[in-house]
């Protein structure tokens, strides 16, 4: 085992305002054990994802067109850059900017 997880966060900025509807669409295609969304008095939205392989965290902010998220995925060779590009299809972002964490990296703990 080289590590346990892979943690991507994704900021995308620009985004194309008719996409912050529903999150119903974008979370169709994901097998969902639970989820819970929020909207938070100053406007944003916040929403949990939980499924099989990790969670997802992700706030949109209507107003800024501005949507952060964090994937987490618990497996070695999970590739999270698969939501991001889901995510970057359905909000369509002007500019990203993404950070991939390797978590648990065992093999470099001394």
């Amino acid at each position: 085992m080289k590590i346990l997880a892979r943690h991507l966060t994704i900021d995308m900025y620009k985004c194309k305002a008719s996409c912050f509807g529903s999150a119903q669409e974008l979370m169709s295609k994901l097998e969902i054990l639970n989820t819970m969304n929020q909207e938070m008095p100053d406007g944003h939205i916040a929403v949990m994802v939980v499924f099989p392989e990790g969670h997802m965290t992700f706030h949109a902010f209507p107003e800024l067109r501005y949507v952060s998220a964090d994937t987490f995925l618990c497996q070695q060779t999970a590739a999270p850059e698969l939501l991001f590009n889901s995510f970057r299809r359905y909000f369509k972002p002007e500019k990203t900017k993404t950070t991939l964490l390797r978590r648990g990296d065992f093999g470099e703990v001394k």
